[in-house]
């Protein structure tokens, strides 16, 4: 009796810090309609439900830019986006993770989502013009410490082509 209680006991307690460290320890990166991701690597959010996680949208807006927003959401709706996309026109991209903060770089699953590798400033960026896939980038460059790594989307001979490089970190643009 008294070994199925302590079995009993410890399968309750692993549940226990199984549930405390799911509700309490997913890291994101957080932010709304920034045009690199890079600029929400100083933002995180912390989700708060056992049932969120990270995400990160990439819509094209109506002047064919691209931007990003990324937080904690849920997983249900996680679910119901992703069987959506491509439906809606606008929503490049929207995907969710759930995996624990990659050790190496210190950034959310989330960082990496949508094709996206983003590196902090004065970070060696892949540099490639066109590529299929962004992971196909061989050259890289050194970046400034007032520019980040972008990785574009353009279409061009009617499939999606991906520009790597550096570029400054705020754009000024001339109106």
């Amino acid at each position: 009796m008294a070994v199925k209680h302590a079995i009993i006991t410890g399968l309750v307690a692993i549940v226990g810090l199984f549930y405390f460290s799911s509700v309490n320890g997913l890291t994101c990166l957080s932010c709304d309609s920034v045009v690199n991701i890079t600029d929400c690597l100083t933002q995180k959010a912390t989700c708060t439900d056992i049932d969120e996680q990270c995400y990160l949208d990439k819509v094209i807006l109506p002047d064919l830019s691209t931007v990003f927003s990324g937080g904690c959401r849920s997983k249900q709706v996680c679910d119901l986006i992703a069987s959506s996309v491509g439906k809606r026109d606008t929503v490049a991209c929207a995907q969710c993770c759930d995996k624990p903060v990659n050790n190496s770089t210190q950034i959310p699953c989330n960082g990496y989502l949508c094709n996206q590798n983003p590196q902090p400033a004065g970070s060696t960026c892949g540099v490639c013009d066109r590529v299929g896939d962004p992971t196909d980038c061989a050259i890289d460059q050194q970046c400034q410490p007032t520019e980040v790594c972008k990785v574009n989307t353009v279409f061009s001979g009617g499939a999606i082509k991906y520009e790597l490089g550096c570029e400054q970190k705020t754009v000024s643009y001339c109106f």
